[in-house]
């Protein structure tokens, strides 16, 4: 069972439980239900009620995309699952919330790809709607390219330690304030932040100070690198195809901008994971 929405159930005392395999296991009709293995992760989802004008108690829910590997005795048949695939279960379903898909064979599934559409097979189908059903593998896309990035540059803070050697703190602090100010307008950070370091790479010249373990050079350098080198090279994401996802040109999933907001994301991950010991 794979979630296509964020997903979470009440449990009988009325309390958040994740999933209630009791009450999956009776909507299924089937007995012993349980969930042998899954792949998950989770997002606190909030929300607003227009009606009295207030906010909604937030909610830990598992992601879209969070997969779970059901077993069980018995017969689950096409209706059970159809049904619970247009109810959807847990709680908010009002809002989209508790979307469920049932999935043969999934271990066999490893890439999406942009589909076909035969309009002699279906005569009800239009153009507006296929248009929308492409918007709909273009937003999956982005997401999973965006994820994909974001997960390597976790990896990547932890396995690249700062290159910083014994650099006084108010020079990171600098660099990690105009990467955070700034980064909504990331051409302006770039711009302030190779300022910085060329005026502080000056600065030690005329003072004649040794380039070792003291100098900025190094965090200089490694600044310069992140910003001067392709992010997908950086952080050695691969993807199927060189230059799409699902069949769909990686330059309308993110723009030059946003990758540029992706690397200053990335020099403030770095430079707090090495003052993490000091917080």
């Amino acid at each position: 069972m794979m979630l296509l929405s964020p997903t979470v159930m009440r449990g009988e005392a009325g309390e958040l439980c994740g999933l209630d395999s009791g009450r999956l296991e009776r909507e299924l009709g089937v007995e012993s239900l349980k969930i042998s293995y899954c792949a998950t992760a989770t997002v606190d989802v909030k929300g607003y009620n227009r009606a009295w004008g207030g906010k909604i108690p937030s909610a830990r829910m598992y992601a879209p995309g969070s997969v779970f590997h059901l077993e069980y005795r018995g017969t689950l048949t096409c209706g059970r699952m159809k049904r619970m695939c247009d109810r959807g279960i847990g709680i908010r379903r009002g809002e989209g919330f508790g979307r469920v898909l049932f999935l043969d064979r999934y271990p066999d599934i490893k890439y999406k790809e942009k589909g076909t559409l035969d309009r002699t097979i279906t005569s009800g189908i239009t153009g507006p709607q296929y248009e929308e059903d492409f918007d709909t593998l273009k937003v999956a896309a982005r997401c999973y390219y965006r994820d994909q990035m974001e997960r390597a540059m976790t990896v990547y803070v932890v396995e690249h330690p700062l290159e910083r050697g014994t650099l006084a703190n108010s020079r990171l602090g600098t660099v990690e304030a105009f990467a955070a100010a700034y980064r909504y307008v990331p051409r302006e950070a770039e711009r302030l932040i190779r300022e910085h370091l060329a005026h502080g790479i000056e600065k030690e010249g005329r003072a004649r100070v040794q380039t070792g373990r003291s100098s900025m050079r190094a965090f200089h350098n490694m600044v310069l690198r992140i910003l001067d080198t392709d992010l997908e090279t950086l952080l050695g994401v691969k993807t199927k195809r060189r230059d799409s996802v699902m069949g769909i040109p990686k330059s309308e999933l993110i723009t030059d901008d946003e990758l540029l907001q992706m690397k200053l994301a990335l020099l403030v991950k770095l430079i707090r994971y090495d003052r993490r010991e000091e917080a």
